[in-house]
């Protein structure tokens, strides 16, 4: 690769960084994909030779799965501006492929991601943590953390406890045993943990759990410090709570049931008719206040979201291509294990959680970054793996 070529690699790979660090203080949807539209598209396009070559296996399947979901919109959508806006999301998901591709492929594009994640997801909540109690004199008990950059109201406290679950994973044997830096990294992560018990998002807890897991099970002793450090995030933030004037919020976080998860998803569902179920609806409508009782944006639960998108060949397609990024990820834990922990964060967290996945037109739109992110860093670090050492 020439001069040229490096440039603009390494140009698509810091702006890819900064954009997706910036779910967590980007002020407002909008400029988010302003930026994305008139900073990193362009560098998409002119790294756009990254599409080709390497393992055909789930890039085919990954442009079966646009092709289905593009399809089934087009065909439910009838042409007009709704079959324009499906063609912009359908490059708006290979600009984003392109952006992880340039990324990975750099030799310290994944821990300078991660990195980012972490400082920036800290920093935010921190000063959310500061913002959204002492200076608004509220408890603890009062209300769930939300992140304050996005939104002056805050950012929705599921979406924050999500973002927060994981950057902290993204955290985990980030620096050295022996780095000078390793124990500002662990009052990071102890931040971000008493942030995520903050925002009382079970599910991101849930999903948190289970990508530590991974984590422990993979790296074993070596990832004890990252560990110890999230235990003493959660027992400080406990220990806060307990200490509160009133303890309105705990029997809340635990009788709060699925709080309609079940109900959302049986209505959802239930208004499939025939064909549909092969061919979905090509959108995901929000459910009028009339329904349920109150206005339901999306079904609080992705996978749900692609049935109705798509139909079941549609999720069939997704989880096939997530079944390759996980068996990709699981052949390269013994270098680095973080990829396969946040996909299954992802996919834990938007069982109850999240709209579409395989698109940046949803309403909370942080899906691709939970799910095909660390999908796509572990098919290409599994390419670069095999490049190296030759054919498994």
């Amino acid at each position: 690769m020439g001069r040229l070529g490096s440039i603009r690699r390494d140009a698509v790979a810091a702006v890819g960084v900064v954009w997706l660090a910036g779910f967590h203080f980007f002020h407002d949807g909008f400029y988010h994909m302003a930026a994305f539209w008139w900073l990193l598209a362009p560098l998409a396009v002119a790294n756009a030779d990254l599409l080709a070559g390497g393992d055909r296996r789930w890039r085919g399947m990954l442009i079966l799965l646009v092709a289905w979901q593009l399809g089934c919109g087009l065909v439910r959508r009838e042409g007009g501006w709704p079959a324009v806006a499906a063609m912009l999301d359908v490059v708006a998901v290979g600009v984003l492929v392109v952006t992880v591709l340039g990324i990975s492929g750099r030799d310290r594009g994944w821990p300078v991601l991660r990195l980012a994640m972490v400082v920036a997801a800290a920093g935010v909540s921190l000063w959310s943590l500061v913002r959204f109690y002492p200076l608004a004199g509220l408890g603890l008990e009062d209300e769930r953390l939300r992140n304050v950059l996005v939104y002056p109201t805050g950012l929705n406290a599921v979406l924050t406890g999500l973002l927060a679950g994981f950057s902290l994973l993204a955290g985990f044997e980030l620096v050295g045993r022996e780095s000078r830096w390793r124990w500002p990294l662990y009052g990071a992560l102890s931040v971000l943990a008493f942030a995520l018990m903050a925002t009382q998002a079970r599910g991101a807890m849930l999903a948190t759990l289970a990508g530590a897991a991974v984590m422990v099970a993979c790296r074993g002793r070596k990832v004890l410090p990252e560990v110890a450090a999230c235990v003493a995030g959660t027992l400080a933030y406990l220990v806060a709570f307990a200490l509160a004037d009133r303890g309105a919020a705990g029997p809340d976080l635990l009788e709060r049931g699925a709080t309609g998860r079940v109900e959302i998803w049986k209505t959802y569902l239930g208004r499939l008719e025939g064909g549909e179920w092969w061919i979905g609806t090509g959108r995901v409508p929000p459910l009028d206040e009339s329904v349920l009782g109150w206005l339901v944006h999306h079904p609080h639960g992705s996978w749900v979201s692609q049935i109705v998108w798509c139909g079941l060949p549609g999720l069939l397609l997704l989880a096939v291509f997530l079944g390759l990024a996980a068996v990709a990820g699981w052949r390269v834990t013994a270098r680095d294990a973080t990829p396969l922990a946040l996909l299954v964060f992802g996919v834990t967290g938007l069982v109850f959680d999240g709209a579409q996945v395989v698109s940046l037109a949803s309403a909370p739109r942080i899906e691709p970054l939970l799910v095909l992110v660390p999908a796509l860093v572990a098919l290409r670090m599994r390419e670069r793996r095999s490049d190296e050492v030759g054919p498994a």
